[in-house]
C-alpha cells in the first residue's frame, strides 16, 4: 500500500481539489467539487496506478471517490459484519452513508437503521436524508430522544445487590 500511495500522489499531483485520505488499510482518493475534466483525469490516474498493482489491490469506485484496498479486504459490509460480532446481540446498529461504497454495509444490516445521504437512484438503505444538514438535524433529534429515554429509565439494581433497609433519620 505504501508504494501505491506514493504512486497515486505522483499521478494525482497538480490536480486541484483531488486529495488522498489514508484510512489505515484503505486509501480514498477524493475528487469532490472538481470540474468534469479534473474528475476524468483523477479517474484515469487511479486506473493507471492500479494496473501496476493488480491483482494485489482493487478499487471500489464511488461518487467522486475511489477506495483503494488490498484485494483480501471485502469492503464496508464485511467490516460492519465484523464490528457487529463485537457488540451485544440486542444492539441497534445505525449506519449512514453517502456513497455507493456504503451499499454493502446497508445490505448486512437488515435489522438496523440504514440511511442513504444524498440522492441516489436505488439503494439498499431503509431511509434517506437529502443532505449533511439533514443528517445533523437527525442526529440532534436522536440525541435528544436518547437523553429523554435515559432520564425516564430507573437505574437498575446491580445483580445480586440486596435492597437496603430504610433508615430512620429521626434518631
Amino acid at each position: 500500500m505504501r508504494e501505491a500511495r506514493r504512486e497515486l500522489r505522483k499521478g494525482l499531483s497538480g490536480l486541484r481539489g483531488v486529495w488522498i485520505e489514508d484510512k489505515g488499510p484503505i486509501l480514498a482518493v477524493h475528487a469532490r467539487g472538481v470540474t468534469a475534466g479534473t474528475l476524468r483525469q483523477a479517474g484515469d490516474a487511479v486506473q493507471q496506478v492500479m494496473e501496476r498493482f493488480e491483482p494485489g489491490l482493487r478499487v471500489l469506485p464511488g461518487s467522486r471517490v475511489w477506495e483503494v484496498m488490498p484485494r483480501e479486504l471485502q469492503g464496508k459490509g464485511a467490516t460492519v459484519r465484523a464490528l457487529l460480532r463485537e457488540l451485544p446481540a440486542a444492539a441497534l446498529p445505525i449506519y449512514l452513508g453517502d456513497d455507493t461504497t456504503d451499499e454493502s454495509a446497508f445490505v448486512v444490516l437488515p435489522q438496523g437503521i440504514t440511511v442513504c445521504v444524498g440522492e441516489r437512484q436505488s439503494t439498499e438503505a431503509k431511509f434517506d436524508l437529502r443532505s449533511p444538514q439533514e443528517v445533523r438535524t437527525f442526529l440532534k433529534k436522536l440525541e435528544r430522544e436518547l437523553r429523554e429515554v435515559g432520564r425516564r429509565r430507573k437505574p437498575r439494581e446491580p445483580e445480586g445487590a440486596r435492597p437496603q433497609e430504610p433508615r430512620n433519620l429521626d434518631k
